[in-house]
């Protein structure tokens, strides 16, 4: 995937777009892999729920955007070299906002680890 760090530099609080950031037919091909593997894991977690007495114990939504979200924040932190600032502009969010995120997907994953 190309990427280009000037972009970041000129646009500050300026919104980016798909253009700036990613050539478009790979970006196409990755969101429709992104899309099967989702549907893959929902549906295998559905299977899953079929053989639990209480389905509504496997959080289904919560613990999916908890992966995405954690896996969105470590790739674009660590392409911006751990700049939160760089970061959240790239994301399209306030950096506060970021921060909170991040304290609270620490948190979660503490409570699993336990």
């Amino acid at each position: 995937m190309r990427t280009n760090k000037s972009v970041l530099k000129k646009t500050s609080n300026k919104a980016l777009t798909k253009n700036d950031i990613f050539d478009l037919e790979t970006h196409k091909k990755l969101e429709n892999k992104l899309d099967k593997a989702i549907q893959k894991y929902v549906s295998s977690c559905l299977r899953a729920s079929a053989k639990v007495s209480t389905p509504s114990s496997l959080k289904l939504y919560s613990h999916l955007v908890d992966r995405v979200e954690r896996v969105l924040f470590t790739e674009i932190l660590e392409y911006n070299g751990g700049n939160k600032s760089k970061s959240a502009i790239l994301m399209g969010i306030n950096r506060k906002t970021l921060s909170s995120k991040l304290k609270e997907l620490d948190k979660t994953k503490r409570n699993t680890d336990k």
